[in-house]
C-alpha cells in the first residue's frame, strides 16, 4: 500500500503517450487535514476552497470540503469525503488529462443525450 503524507493510501495511476497523466489517491478521511497540510505545504494556499452538506445512508449531514490548487499545468483537487464519510480523495491530473475528460464527456452527451 502506498502512503500519502505518510497515511496509507490506495493509489491509481493513468498515463497517456507514455507519461503519468492523472493519479487519484483514496484514504481515510480522519488523515484529511494531515494530507490538506502537506500539500499547502508543497504547493501554497488552495486557490479554490468549497464547502457542501453531504447526507450519510443514516440521514446524518456533514460538510463536505473540497480544495483545489491549480499549479502550472497541473490541478490538485482534494475531498474530504469521496465514496462514503469514511474516505478522502486527492486526484491530480494535467489540464491536457482534464481538457480530453471534458471532450470525452461532451462526445458521450452528444452521442446519447438521455443516458447521462
Amino acid at each position: 500500500m502506498a502512503t500519502y503524507a505518510g497515511k496509507k493510501a490506495s493509489l491509481i495511476a493513468t498515463f497517456h503517450d507514455g507519461k503519468l497523466d492523472q493519479g487519484i489517491s483514496s484514504f481515510d478521511s480522519a488523515a484529511f487535514d494531515d494530507v490538506i497540510a502537506a500539500i499547502a505545504d508543497r504547493y501554497g494556499k488552495a486557490t479554490e476552497h468549497t464547502t457542501a452538506p453531504v447526507q450519510n445512508r443514516m440521514g446524518a449531514v456533514f460538510l463536505n470540503e473540497t480544495l483545489t490548487w491549480e499549479i502550472g499545468q497541473q490541478r490538485v483537487v482534494a475531498h474530504k469525503y469521496s465514496r462514503d464519510i469514511s474516505r478522502s480523495l486527492v486526484a491530480v491530473a494535467t489540464k491536457a488529462a482534464i481538457d480530453r475528460m471534458n471532450q470525452d464527456l461532451k462526445a458521450l452527451k452528444k452521442a446519447a443525450p438521455d443516458d447521462l
